[in-house]
């Protein structure tokens, strides 16, 4: 009976002390993960202490090689920019099918430096497995075919659908928000591309598209207004200028098949958007009606 007990006593001791050894490695893999992303939060605001996203010195040096670069000076050394005739114009994609998307800076940003870990910004036809293309993005995964990932325009519209999905993905570092869209093996890896990134977009965006602006924080797309030219409005139609009615000063001629009556809209503004059909001439006393 003591031997039973010793050798139960032993067993408990050893499950214990197993649990003890799987919990500190958990602990010890929570912990990593947390300081990672702690740093990368670090450097992300650090880079915006300055008032504008990015226009940290580093930053601002490499900005201004970018634009000697992109202004033609054949002397000037980009570091991450070794092949210019073959990364410059794939950047220059990714920032236009950001400004089509309507993606703000900071998810052009995410994509350049995306790209700049990934491929270089060089259109590669090989990678890992089946990784394909700028993004090396993968048929097998659901990114689309072969062809269709070697278009940097397509490769480009994909990976900002799939950025913008995640919540809050505008206020993530880089590092999360790129981490999230590929699920690389190397997840810290997209940190140290950021001052690069920020310089290209800064030196190829439009200068509207170069700030981060307040963003909704569901899909970081821009808050605010829209312009009364990217408002739709269904079923309103232009009404036509009458010359004869404006030498009449402002009244329906006799020509006129419609009279426009003024209609106040629930907002106490008035508009014109109703039209009344005419019956009778203007110059005719009113019909009486039968009593």
């Amino acid at each position: 009976m003591t031997k039973e007990i010793k050798k139960w006593l032993a067993g408990a001791a050893g499950l214990i002390a197993l649990g003890l050894i799987m919990i500190a490695a958990i602990g010890a893999h929570v912990a990593g993960l947390g300081q990672s992303e702690a740093e990368a939060a670090a450097a992300s605001a650090r880079c915006s202490t300055s008032g504008q996203a990015g226009n940290d010195p580093e930053t601002a040096a490499i900005n201004g090689k970018v634009k000697e670069m992109l202004a033609g000076s054949g002397h000037v050394n980009v570091p991450g920019i070794s092949e210019p005739r073959k990364q410059v114009p794939n950047a220059k994609i990714i920032v236009a099918t950001g400004i089509e998307k309507r993606v703000p800076a900071r998810g052009q940003i995410i994509a350049l430096a995306t790209a700049l870990q990934e491929s270089t910004l060089i259109n590669l036809d090989h990678g890992d497995r089946d990784s394909l293309g700028l993004f090396q993005q993968r048929p097998s995964q659901g990114w689309g075919t072969r062809e269709q990932i070697l278009n940097p325009v397509y490769a480009s519209g994909k990976f900002y659908d799939r950025l913008l999905q995640l919540r809050d993905w505008a206020h993530m570092p880089v590092t999360v928000a790129a981490q999230k869209v590929q699920r690389s093996g190397f997840p810290d890896a997209y940190a140290k591309h950021e001052p690069l990134a920020t310089a290209l977009q800064q030196a190829i965006a439009p200068p509207a598209w170069r700030r981060p602006s307040r963003a909704d924080a569901r899909t970081g797309r821009p808050r605010g207004r829209l312009r009364p030219s990217e408002v739709r409005q269904p079923g309103r139609r232009r009404l036509r200028r009458d010359p004869a009615r404006d030498s009449a000063g402002g009244l329906p001629g006799a020509g006129d098949r419609t009279a426009r009556s003024p209609h106040r809209d629930p907002m106490g503004s008035r508009s014109t958007r109703h039209a009344v059909p005419v019956r009778r001439k203007l110059h005719e006393p009113p019909r009486q009606q039968p009593g």
